[in-house]
């Protein structure tokens, strides 16, 4: 999808996140650098650990304030390439908006 559309992609690209007080390099599935945006793939469902694991990551990427867009084996179904391209433009927005209201 990535290349159809001409987004420039690494993958598992190391990126420096702090979890729980030490600093390490994780690698996102996918790392969009001219979005500054990075693409998880959860394969695991219906796992409990694997949940929570994800749950752990999504709050780490929260706190060091990196976007991230969560893809699910639900996501892929149908038009799922519009629907991808949809949250990463959500994404993209939400940081506009956090710009935009900064004061002058």
């Amino acid at each position: 999808m990535l290349g159809r559309y001409g987004v420039r992609f690494f993958y598992e690209h190391p990126v420096a996140v702090v979890d729980r007080g030490k600093v390490g390099l994780w690698h996102p599935d996918f790392w969009l650098p001219d979005f500054g945006v990075a693409i998880e793939y959860n394969g695991v469902v219906q796992d409990k650990d694997y949940a929570q694991g994800v749950e752990h990551k999504k709050a780490v990427y929260k706190a060091v304030g990196l976007p991230c867009v969560y893809v699910n084996p639900a996501a892929l179904q149908g038009c799922w390439p519009k629907r991808i391209k949809g949250q990463i433009r959500s994404v993209l927005a939400e940081r506009l908006a956090k710009f935009d209201a900064l004061e002058a």
